[in-house]
């Protein structure tokens, strides 16, 4: 599989927005800020209806793809996602 994200649907912190690479740091610093699910498309009002009730928002920031691309979509352009999170189990 694979990811399309949606830059500007990013639950970003108004904190992060004033450092100098406020895309780097929203995309690949602070891991445990918010988690990442994926849904089919048509369970996602249920599902969030569900979270809701639980005092949890969701966002819908993408989709995932059959293809292994993964992508940022940002003011009409779409580039690479690199891979340089932390990753817990390497």
């Amino acid at each position: 599989l694979g990811f399309k994200v949606d830059y500007g649907k990013l639950p970003i912190a108004k904190e992060a927005l004033r450092r100098i690479d406020s895309k780097k740091a929203a995309l690949y610093f602070g891991g445990d800020y918010q988690l990442l699910i994926t849904t089919k498309k048509k369970d996602f009002p249920e599902v969030m209806k569900a979270l809701k009730k639980l005092g949890t928002n969701l966002t819908a920031i993408g989709k995932a793809t059959k293809k292994g691309d993964k992508v940022l979509i940002m003011d009409n352009r779409i580039e690479p996602l690199e891979n340089i999170s932390y990753e817990h189990f390497r």
